[in-house]
């Protein structure tokens, strides 16, 4: 083996204790743990000591000295100090590879309930935002059916304006021309004396001034009932009694009769 290989052997070895977690948890804990002696050797100049070399002041301040007043049988200041300077940080080291895992879990545990708490929270506030935005959507909804409703209603309201008005102007229409009661009997006149029963009226008259109107003895001729029907139908004719056996003229049926005689008048 040439120095070349000792030498990359070396390095070699010197990069795994640098890299292993002992040997690096140990430098930190033992800098931490003697920071005194380290703060003395890099930062306090020789020059701010008084009377004393930096190598002196470095053991007074960093290590322990027994009291003068102590009588040791044995000198255990050097046993004190390796306890101090070494034995504290391995001990502090293997607290640190023994229980910074079991607190990192612990730690990195109450992060994933803490993660999981939020979530579940946030899920909440979402589902809240959700539930607010289908009861603004519920609220959109209901007030564009409001609206809606109040357009049919409007428009409803117009039609039913346009109907009255329409019907207004039919009844002005009707009323413009509309006939009189006698004007309006002068056309049912004019369609009776086409009909079948014209004739029937002249016996009609015979029996209402004739007989004071007693139909009585007419009523087994099924034509004269026929006609009689039709005369009291048309409001011609009315009964005075209720059995039927008496009739008379109403004012339609005088009119009529006053037409029938003038007529018969005429062609006479």
């Amino acid at each position: 083996m040439d120095g070349e290989d000792v030498k990359d052997s070396l390095i070699q070895v010197l990069k795994e204790r640098v890299t292993s977690p002992l040997y690096g948890t140990y430098v930190i804990t033992w800098l931490l743990w003697n920071w005194r002696a380290v703060y003395i050797t890099l930062w306090v100049s020789e020059d701010s000591i008084k009377n004393q070399t930096k190598l002196e002041y470095l053991i007074e301040a960093a290590s322990y000295t027994p009291s003068p007043t102590v009588v040791w049988k044995i000198d255990i200041s050097i046993l004190i100090n390796i306890f101090y300077f070494f034995v504290v940080p391995a001990a502090l080291t293997w607290l640190a590879l023994s229980w910074l895992p079991n607190l990192q879990n612990w730690a990195y545990q109450q992060y994933l309930d803490f993660k999981e708490a939020r979530r579940e929270s946030l899920n909440i506030f979402n589902d809240k935002i959700e539930k607010h935005k289908q009861s603004l959507q519920n609220t959109e909804d209901y007030v564009e059916a409001i609206q809606k409703e109040k357009l049919e209603i409007q428009r409803a309201r117009e039609e039913l304006e346009k109907l009255r008005s329409e019907r207004e102007k039919l009844q002005q229409t009707q009323e413009e021309v509309e006939l009189s009661e006698e004007d309006q009997w002068d056309l049912e006149y004019e369609e009776f004396k086409s009909g079948k029963y014209f004739e029937v009226f002249n016996k009609i008259k015979n029996i209402i001034y004739g007989d004071r109107g007693d139909v009585s003895l007419e009523k087994r001729n099924s034509d004269f009932m026929d006609a009689l029907i039709y005369f009291h139908a048309n409001e011609i004719v009315e009964y005075r009694d209720a059995n039927r056996d008496f009739i008379e003229l109403t004012e339609k049926g005088a009119y009529f009769l006053k037409k029938y005689v003038n007529d018969r008048s005429l062609n006479a």
